[in-house]
This record gives C-alpha cells, sequence and structure tokens, in this order.
C-alpha cells in the first residue's frame, strides 16, 4: 500500500507499516455491492483484487461519464483526502472486488511518519487529470486577502474571477445617494465576479475580505479557454441574465446565489486542483 502511495520511495520505516496496518479495513464486495456517490466520505481505497470504476455526472443531464478504472495496487479517493473536499465522483464496483479502505485520520498519521508520501499520492491524482485541467491549474495564482482589503472595487475592469479557498468575502454596492448597500456573501468554494468577466462589464459592486481569506484568480485567457471547452459555461449564464439584462438586481441576484449549478461545478474542481498545487 505505502508502496502505492509513494512508489519512488526506496525507504519504508518500520513505523509506517505499523501505523497502516493498524488503520487498514478490509472489505470484499459481490457484483455491484459498493456504490460510493459524491459527498458522502473521504478514505482512500487500495484495490487488492476486481476494479473500481469512478464515474462524473455530466454538468447538464444526469448521464453518468466513466473516469478511470482503478486496478488492482492503485488507490482512489486520494484528492478528497489531500484536499479536505467532499467526493466529487462516484465510485462504484462492477463486478467482485476486494479493497482496503484507509480513513482520513490514519493516512494523516502516515504523513507524519512518512512524508514522501504525499507527494507520491498527489502524482497518481496529477497523472490523471487531462492535459485541459493541468493547463488551466498553471494559470491559476494563489493569493491572500488580509481582512478589510478589498480584491476590487466597483467600476474596476473585469479581468478575472476569483475562486475562495478558504475565509468570507463581502460584496458591497455603492448607490447613487452614496449610501452602500450588501448584495452577497461568499465562503469556500465560492466564485467572484464571474458574471462580470463572462460578459466583460466592468465590476458592478466592491468585493472585500471579512476575515482574512486566500482566493485562486483564474485570469481572463484561462476563462476563454473554459469557454472554448465548455460553451455551456457562457450559454447558460448569459439565459439566465436575459430576462433582466438591463437590472443590475439580477446580477447581484445571480451571484448571491452562486451563479448557477455549472459555476459550482467548475469552481470545485479547480479549488481541488489549487489545494493539491498550492499547498
Amino acid at each position: 500500500v505505502l508502496n502505492a502511495m509513494s512508489p519512488h520511495s526506496k525507504h519504508i520505516s518500520r513505523c509506517s507499516t505499523v501505523t497502516i496496518n493498524v488503520g487498514l479495513k478490509s472489505r470484499r464486495v459481490h457484483n455491484e455491492g459498493l456504490s460510493l456517490h459524491p459527498f458522502q466520505d473521504v478514505n482512500i481505497r487500495f484495490v487488492i483484487s476486481g476494479l473500481l470504476h469512478v464515474y462524473q455526472r455530466k454538468i447538464d443531464s444526469e448521464e453518468e461519464t466513466c473516469l478511470f478504472i482503478t486496478h488492482p495496487g492503485e488507490i482512489v479517493g486520494q484528492l478528497a483526502v489531500l484536499t479536505g473536499e467532499p467526493l466529487i465522483f462516484t465510485i462504484k464496483a462492477n463486478r467482485d472486488c476486494t479493497f482496503l479502505s484507509i480513513s482520513k485520520s490514519h493516512f494523516y498519521e502516515i504523513m507524519r511518519v512518512q512524508p514522501s508520501v504525499v507527494l507520491g499520492v498527489a502524482h497518481s491524482v496529477v497523472k490523471r487529470m487531462s492535459s485541459f485541467v493541468r493547463q488551466i491549474d498553471f494559470a491559476l495564482d494563489w493569493m491572500e486577502v488580509e481582512a478589510g482589503r478589498a480584491v476590487y472595487r466597483q467600476g474596476d475592469k473585469s479581468d478575472c474571477t476569483y475562486i475562495v479557498l478558504n475565509g468570507r468575502l463581502r460584496s458591497v454596492i455603492r448607490m447613487d445617494d452614496g449610501k452602500k448597500q450588501l448584495t452577497g456573501e461568499y465562503g469556500r468554494g465560492d466564485l467572484i465576479g464571474v458574471v462580470e468577466a463572462l460578459t466583460h462589464q466592468p465590476r458592478a459592486t466592491t468585493v472585500h475580505a471579512v476575515r482574512d481569506s486566500e482566493l485562486a484568480k483564474l485570469p481572463e485567457g484561462a476563462l476563454t479557454s473554459i469557454k472554448r471547452k465548455f460553451p455551456q459555461v457562457r450559454k447558460l449564464v448569459l439565459c439566465s441574465l436575459l430576462p433582466a439584462s438591463k437590472s443590475h438586481s439580477l446580477v447581484f441576484s445571480l451571484i448571491k446565489k452562486r451563479v448557477c449549478s455549472l459555476c459550482r461545478f467548475i469552481s470545485s474542481v479547480l479549488l481541488s486542483v489549487s489545494k493539491v498545487c498550492c499547498g
């Protein structure tokens, strides 16, 4: 199991072996007896025999696509453990399968004893990502925003979108009479400024950090690449804005309601990638 996690490690301590043996739970499933859905758990599974299929639901339908198959000697579920985010895939055993389950707490014990393990596990995640996701990862910039500081101000040029890694931010609009009005709050996993970035409009509000926050900055060029690869992004957002395109209130409402399920999907994927590479 340790070799699967860190295949390039030349030395595995006895302490590591003892730690992992204590945390292992073996399980055998028969004929589609396992189906772990998104947000269920964050365990790592090491396949002993059989196969585990990893599926993801398409954004605009209920259909699921098989992303990859985990063979004996391989692990699955490591992305959720590394990032602390819920499982974003569905794992199924389409035939008899035996695997070992390693809880998040036991995995962190292994990391404390054998730190190199995290590099091997992270590599096993990255090598399964598409070239498109890896390209987007290179375009992401990680930034810290101190409490009270503004991310951008009303009227600024919209040249990027932000993903909240952690912290809390607020969106405020300055009215014609000089009064300020709260239009939205953002937390972990939310997208900020996506509507203005997609429509190439100036920032409609001022966004500032309520407390110290970490953000991933997605530049306009990367957002354009996403739109080309997934045209639904622009289409769905613009369709949502169409009924009241002249009304700023709808834009604020859409931002407050996290824009749409599609943007949340992209946000969760990019958030996971950012934390693996930034952490």
